[in-house]
């Protein structure tokens, strides 16, 4: 309604002050542009409350989100890695090795540490997807092998018959470690920062 705003304009500077009000219409309108400008590049939080929304409907953003999710709780909450970090202690005192079990603890927690730095490079030289799989294959010999041994220790049956045999948990741990190290998590993790980055540049 420009026409309107114009004569509202006159009214109030007086039909004397006609350049006055052209000055001030012209500002007025460059404003309003400015503005819309601004709102269509900046829009209001229930604006972006809605196209964040639409967004989760739209299947570019869909597939590659469920298969995140998918992944990461195949990848991490069933891995088996907290579970073992909460009964690291208890399993390795059922084995019944030779050292002690806080002190072996630590150092299979400083392995992971160190597997975590080396994976990094390792990462960027191949294929993610290959890394992966590989970790993978690792991971699962390493859950299995402790699986078995838990399984047919019962009783410490299997350490009191064998007791070399009691040193398959420290060498499981170590393979999950190292694979969840090296870049089955890791790669998780990096996917997920990505997909993050990715969801805030559509907001």
């Amino acid at each position: 309604k420009a026409e309107d705003a114009k004569l509202a304009l006159i009214k109030l500077r007086g039909e004397q002050n006609l350049d006055i009000v052209e000055t001030e219409f012209k500002r007025m309108l460059m404003n309003f542009k400015i503005r819309q400008n601004e709102r269509e590049t900046n829009p209001s939080k229930i604006e972006a409350i809605k196209n964040g929304l639409t967004m989760f409907t739209d299947p570019s953003f869909l597939k590659p989100f469920g298969i995140l999710c998918m992944v990461l709780i195949v990848g991490f909450n069933l891995s088996g890695l907290p579970v073992i970090g909460f009964y690291m202690i208890p399993l390795l005192l059922e084995a019944e090795i030779p050292i002690d079990p806080y002190l072996a603890a630590a150092m299979l927690a400083t392995w992971r540490g160190i597997m975590s730095l080396i994976g990094t490079p390792i990462i960027g030289r191949f294929l993610k997807r290959t890394v992966h799989f590989c970790c993978g294959i690792v991971l699962t010999i390493g859950l299995l092998s402790l699986s078995a041994f838990t399984f047919f220790n019962q009783d410490s049956g299997l350490v009191h018959n064998a007791p070399t045999l009691g040193w398959i948990p420290i060498i499981s741990i170590l393979l999950i470690y190292t694979s969840v190290s090296l870049g089955w998590l890791s790669i998780i993790f990096q996917l997920r920062v990505s997909n993050n980055i990715s969801i805030s540049k559509k907001f």
